[in-house]
């Protein structure tokens, strides 16, 4: 049994050495924890919850058993403030996923509630030099304040984000004329990009 924690709270995140953003994050960071596991692992993930409301967590794109969802009121009671949920399974699938909050969603996950799941095959036949993983994100920042970022209601986003950075605070990624490059990208909460 693989065991990994996550405790959701509300940060401020600089997105550039000047400019921060109102947060919602998991273990503190935007985007959440890598969490990398082998096809076949069980694995078992408390996570509290600091917000001052509710929340889950989705495992996005992953077949678990329907009480492991996260998705309330349907699949779970959803993690009250001060409270804790811990999720179990079995990574039946190899691939790239994400997971993220399923509670007010348009802002939970849009404010920085999301991560990388990558489940690695037993064995993979894929030859590459680097891996590179991309997490897309939007940001509406406005007289010092956050919102999330929501075209359709008119807050458009002024600030885009890869790995929880704007340009050019984002991380380069160097590599050698021949090299293999493998790239996951997740688009958590994109509607530009």
């Amino acid at each position: 049994m693989k065991v990994f924690r996550l405790e959701a709270s509300i940060i401020r995140w600089h997105i550039l050495p000047n400019v921060s953003v109102a947060a919602y994050a998991y273990n503190r960071q935007v985007p959440g924890p890598e969490i990398r596991i082998r096809q076949g692992d069980h694995i078992r993930i408390i996570v509290t919850n600091d917000l001052p409301e509710p929340t889950s967590v989705h495992w996005h794109g992953l077949i678990v058993p329907n009480s492991m969802d996260g998705v309330p009121p349907l699949t779970q009671k959803a993690i009250a403030q001060r409270q804790s949920f811990t999720y179990e399974f079995k990574a039946g699938q190899a691939g790239t996923y994400f997971y993220h909050s399923h509670v007010n969603s348009d802002r939970q996950q849009a404010l920085g509630l999301y991560g990388a799941l990558i489940i690695d095959p037993p064995r993979s036949e894929v030859r590459y030099d680097r891996e590179a993983i991309v997490e897309l994100g939007e940001w509406t920042v406005r007289d010092g304040n956050t919102y999330p970022s929501m075209p359709m209601e008119g807050s458009m986003p002024n600030y885009f984000t890869i790995n929880g950075k704007s340009y050019p605070a984002t991380e380069t990624i160097h590599m050698q004329v021949g090299q293999r490059l493998l790239v996951r990208f997740i688009g958590s909460n994109t509607a530009f990009v």
